[in-house]
C-alpha cells in the first residue's frame, strides 16, 4: 500500500532476522503483541512511505515478537529490510490518553519550568528501572536527565501539546547539567 497519511507515527523497533522462507521476521525492540492483527506498519518515519504493509499474524516467542505481513512472502524480502526501523500509527496503539502516554508523546516537546521559563527540549526518554527519565537538551546549558515523576512534572498534558510543564523551578537542578558532546 502506498499513500500519504496525516497521522503521528511511533517507532516500534526494527526488522530483525527472518524466520523460515515465507516472509516471517522478528521485530527487535518489542516484547509484547501489537494491539491487533491487520494494523499497518511502515518501514519509514515518513507518513508518505512507499513501504506500508499489513500485519497478517503475530506470535510472541521466547526470541521476541514474530510477525508476518500480507505484502511480504519471501525470506529475501525480509533480508532486504533487515535493520530498517518499523513504525506504526499512534491511532493503532491502544493508549488511554487520559491516563497513559507514549515516550514518543514526550520527545520534541519544549519543557517549561514552574515559572514558565523555557528549559529546553525533550530529545529522548530512558528507563533504567525505577522510572522513566527524560533527557532534556538546552542550547545554552547542555543536557539534563530528570526522572519523569509527578514531583517534577505536570502530567496533565496531551500528546497534542507542544509544551511539557515542570512543577518546580529549573534552578533546583543547576548543578546537574552535563555538556553536550
Amino acid at each position: 500500500m502506498s499513500s500519504c497519511r496525516r497521522e503521528t507515527l511511533v517507532r516500534l523497533g526494527h526488522v530483525g532476522r527472518p524466520k523460515g522462507l515465507r516472509g516471517a521476521f522478528y521485530l527487535v525492540g518489542r516484547r509484547e503483541l501489537l494491539p491487533k492483527e491487520g494494523v499497518d506498519l511502515s518501514f519509514s518515519e515518513s507518513s508518505c512511505s512507499e513501504h506500508w504493509v499489513t500485519v497478517a499474524s503475530q506470535k510472541l516467542t521466547p526470541r521476541g515478537l514474530l510477525l508476518t505481513c500480507r505484502e511480504l512472502s519471501r525470506r529475501e524480502e525480509i533480508e532486504a529490510l533487515s535493520g530498517r526501523e518499523v513504525w506504526i500509527s499512534r491511532r493503532d496503539l491502544d493508549v488511554d490518553d487520559s491516563s497513559e502516554y507514549l515516550w514518543a508523546d514526550l520527545v520534541g516537546k519544549t519543557v517549561l519550568d514552574g515559572q514558565e521559563q523555557t528549559v529546553g527540549s525533550v530529545v529522548k526518554v530512558h528507563n533504567f528501572g525505577a522510572s522513566d527519565i527524560v533527557e532534556i537538551v538546552s542550547e545554552t546549558k547542555g543536557k539534563l536527565l530528570l526522572p519523569f515523576v509527578g514531583d517534577y512534572f505536570d502530567f496533565s498534558f496531551s500528546h497534542h501539546d507542544r509544551h511539557l510543564r515542570m512543577l518546580v523551578n529549573i534552578d533546583w537542578f543547576s548543578d546537574v547539567w552535563e555538556a553536550v558532546t
